[in-house]
């Protein structure tokens, strides 16, 4: 987990009210195209809210979040902290509209996984774990031995070699039928390793920080597609797979959205097909980043809004417009303080036929 934005030291405020009705012209602004959700669709989405828990946000920015994840039918959460007290608050506002959540123990970073759902759209099924691709350790004097795995990736004229362990945070997999259909999933909902070097090592020691915590982030992608590929596709494993049509959406921490990423490579090669979404609008507020990505291992049919696939959330164009209009303020000011009180990333949903 990132280190939790500090709540910024310029005064200000909002009315809540105003804000939830400001985040709800998203949905129905023209320029967004988005129509009115029928009643064999469900919208599926997928939001790292940063250092939920963590972060120092008040009882009426948690009530702001709640209300935005009102909008969708399945969140997958990523960034849940092990303190759930945020997250507990969250859910006690949604629990008048139909909603509860299932969540992971903490792991890296100490962070959970979390997936939201609405009770009449979607429903659990018995499937509930974590992908965990190198289970099968050694105890030798004392200590818990995993054997690496080797990799190979290439693309863009560069190649990779190197050996892999295991997940950071492992995968949450939550299995899932949506309410009156016969459309059943698995989620893989995920929040890929990301890391940087600690500052206070020299240059050649964080230079090698950094290409073995890039080495662990194409490592966890590759198998994370690896495994989506074989469960849906070999016969063997597919015959005792719970469920293979497998969803997999989060936090994936991909720069670049094309073939000579290393990180989309190892996504993409094992057949994955990602969602595709606009250009000009990135997952992270001030970025162009594609970090999130919902990623389908079977033809799915999807509703295309603005001929998207994917439709990204970016409530930062909507929420505290009073603040944006503040001439005394700057764009760096707005942006920290919708980090604070929202998060530093955009959700983005999926309209799916069912």
């Amino acid at each position: 987990m990132a280190s939790p934005f500090g709540k910024p030291k310029f005064a200000y405020d909002y009315d809540l009210t105003t804000e939830k009705k400001a985040f709800n012209k998203f949905f129905t602004d023209p320029n967004r195209g988005i129509p009115k959700k029928k009643k064999n669709e469900f919208d599926l989405a997928s939001w790292n809210i940063a250092n939920l828990g963590a972060q120092k946000r008040r009882p009426k920015d948690l009530k702001l979040i709640a209300h935005m994840l009102s909008k969708f039918d399945l969140i997958a959460v990523q960034e849940v902290n092990e303190q759930l007290d945020h997250l507990s608050k969250i859910l006690g506002h949604l629990k008048t509209r139909g909603y509860a959540a299932v969540f992971t123990d903490p792991a890296g970073n100490d962070e959970r996984l979390a997936v939201v759902y609405r009770k009449s759209k979607v429903r659990p099924r018995q499937l509930i774990g974590e992908l965990d691709h190198n289970p099968n350790g050694t105890v030798k004097d004392g200590q818990y031995i995993l054997r690496a795995k080797s990799i190979k990736v290439s693309a863009g004229g560069k190649k990779r070699n190197f050996k892999f362990y295991n997940f950071n945070r492992n995968p949450q997999l939550t299995s899932w039928e949506v309410v009156g259909r016969k459309y059943t999933f698995v989620l893989a909902n995920v929040h890929i390793y990301w890391g940087k070097p600690d500052p206070s090592t020299t240059t050649s020691d964080a230079k090698k920080k950094k290409r073995a915590m890039f080495n662990q982030r194409i490592g966890e992608v590759f198998y994370l597609a690896n495994w989506a590929s074989e469960t849906t596709t070999k016969p063997k494993k597919r015959k005792l797979a719970y469920d293979p049509n497998i969803i997999l959406l989060g936090d994936m921490n991909i720069p670049t959205i094309g073939t000579p990423d290393l990180v989309y490579k190892a996504l993409c090669r094992k057949g994955m097909r990602p969602t595709k979404y606009s250009t000009e609008m990135g997952t992270t507020i001030g970025e162009f980043t594609k970090y999130d990505q919902v990623v389908f291992t079977q033809v799915t049919d999807v509703t295309p809004i603005n001929a998207h696939t994917t439709t990204v959330v970016d409530f930062d164009n909507y929420l505290f417009k009073k603040l944006w209009d503040d001439a005394s303020k700057t764009d760096v000011q707005f942006k920290a303080w919708t980090r604070f009180a929202v998060s530093d990333h955009r959700p983005l949903f999926v309209r799916l036929k069912v």
